[in-house]
């Protein structure tokens, strides 16, 4: 992350980690934040961050298009699943 924020010239302090408030156990995601330096993450209610939700589905159907496409599946655009491909 660090490369991507000093190409655009963004303070890294200015940088918030989100995440769903899902797991009870939040300790090794802290520790690993903590060990890079980076800011303690902001846990938000499934309520909160409705928003992430497409981001999730979107990263996901990337994900297996990707795969789908590295196994040969994927050969013209139509071959997409509908979620991606719409």
């Amino acid at each position: 992350m660090g490369e991507w924020a000093g190409r655009l010239n963004i303070d890294e302090n200015d940088i918030a980690f989100f995440f769903e408030d899902a797991s009870e156990d939040k300790t090794d995601l802290r520790r690993r934040l903590k060990r890079d330096g980076k800011k303690a993450p902001v846990f938000l209610t499934q309520d909160q961050c409705v928003a992430f939700q497409a981001a999730d589905m979107l990263a996901y159907e990337h994900l297996l298009g990707n795969k789908h496409f590295l196994a040969g599946k994927i050969t013209a655009y139509e071959d997409l699943r509908h979620p991606l491909g719409r």
